[in-house]
């Protein structure tokens, strides 16, 4: 719905948390994404092994997955415009 008043309410079970590691899945249908939280790195031999622990997964439609991609694009163009670049792999 655009340009239309947006009324939100939060179900007795809304949460909240901090994810700095996910796993992306896709099938014809939908996107899955795993959220995690990296607790531990440790180096075995000459390569790093990350322990994390799997939070939750929001799974979605491929086209709310599409619209999601472009408003996270247009926020973190908001970001940098304010704040600066922001390191990164390239694009």
């Amino acid at each position: 719905m655009r340009g239309g008043e947006r009324k939100v309410t939060r179900a007795p079970s809304f949460f909240s948390i901090y994810t700095n590691d996910m796993q992306v899945s896709t099938s014809p249908w939908d996107i899955r994404i795993v959220l995690g939280q990296v607790e531990d790195v440790l180096m075995i031999t000459d390569k790093p092994v990350l322990t994390v622990t799997q939070l939750g997964e929001v799974r979605m439609s491929v086209q709310i997955a599409k619209r999601l991609t472009l408003m996270l694009v247009d926020q973190l163009k908001s970001y940098e415009a304010m704040f600066g670049s922001i390191p990164g792999p390239k694009e």
